[in-house]
């Protein structure tokens, strides 16, 4: 029975200094990357105070610029709102003016129509009448002769603005605006 136990006390013996030895290797390996590690620890920490203190002028600079945007924050609300408020009676003029346009319009040429009747029936009364005077009196047929010398009255709208309707509904129209 000692022989047994010293067999496992040589087995265990020879277990350690195994161990050992693989242990010195890992602390051989250990010491010479300690050495390579030590200049990429120290760069580390020199990157990790440059990236503080960037990082405290970041916040400088961004509460600078948050107090900038929060000061023309108000007057470009009062400049929107007024814009806002520009476009809204902007487009209730134009709505205002495109009724009275339409207004006028329909106005204008019923007067024109008017007016047209009034003159075309005017200026064929005083034909008939002047052809049935000469007809009367004459005994030759002069109704082709007479129809060149009368002039005829063509409405344009140089003739259509000139007439006093036509006045009466400009000087409407100027009265709605203001």
């Amino acid at each position: 029975m000692p022989i047994l136990i010293d067999l496992i006390m040589i087995g265990l013996l020879i277990g350690v200094i195994l161990h050992s030895v693989r242990l010195t290797q890992s602390l051989s390996n250990f010491k010479t990357l300690h050495g390579e590690i030590i200049p990429l620890m120290k760069d580390y920490a020199k990157q990790i105070i440059e990236t503080q203190s960037q990082l405290q002028e970041l916040k400088k600079v961004s509460s600078e610029v948050d107090h900038i945007i929060n000061s023309r924050i108000p007057p470009a609300l009062v400049v929107k709102n007024d814009l806002d408020f520009m476009i809204a009676r902007g487009n209730e003029l134009a709505d205002h003016l495109e009724l009275l346009i339409t207004n006028g319009r329909a106005q204008e040429f019923t007067t024109l129509a008017d007016d047209i009747k009034e003159k075309t029936t005017k200026a064929q009364k005083p034909k008939k009448k002047k052809e049935e005077t000469l007809r009367d009196y004459a005994e030759v047929d002069v109704a082709p002769q007479i129809e060149q010398q009368i002039p005829t009255k063509k409405v344009t709208m140089e003739s259509f603005f000139l007439t006093k309707t036509a006045q009466k509904i400009m000087n409407k129209g100027k009265g709605h605006v203001a």
